[in-house]
């Protein structure tokens, strides 16, 4: 029972992110309303400390209250700019922002898609498993009850 119902959720995040991808973007006119910039350090042991940075721009006058970019678009985008983001449709993240009719970021959804194709091949039974023990008995039957 446990494996019908992880093939289920695991074929119900296929759909989504596969919807997430390939759905059209809505797009809605917001202005910039700030920056914020946060740096985050993590140490490893065997590498030490790794470093790395997020840019967020802020919007007001929409849906979208702000958007993970690059450094690029972080310094491309000035306070006060109009600007025309799109945002998928089912979880919301931000797709494409462009000024006065110049791309400023743009998404890819390659990554979600490749993601999507493998829960889809999980749900299926598709990828599968090297069990070598003797001591649990192979299911015939249901591609939906193999494990």
């Amino acid at each position: 029972m446990g494996a019908l119902i992880f093939r289920l959720l695991t074929f119900l995040g296929a759909i989504l992110m596969t919807a997430d991808a390939l759905l059209p973007a809505r797009s809605e006119l917001v202005h910039v309303d700030g920056h914020r910039l946060t740096e985050n350090a993590t140490s490893t042991s065997h590498h030490g400390v790794h470093r790395s940075t997020d840019y967020v721009v802020l919007f007001a006058g929409g849906q979208v209250g702000s958007c993970a970019v690059g450094y690029t678009a972080y310094n491309a985008l000035r306070d006060g700019d109009e600007v025309v983001v799109a945002t998928t449709r089912v979880f919301k993240g931000c797709d494409r922002i462009v000024r006065g009719g110049e791309v400023i970021t743009t998404g890819r959804h390659w990554g979600t898609l490749l993601f999507a194709a493998f829960l889809f091949a999980s749900a299926f039974g598709w990828l599968g498993t090297n069990r070598d023990d003797d001591d649990v008995p192979l299911r015939r039957g249901r591609w939906w009850l193999k494990y």
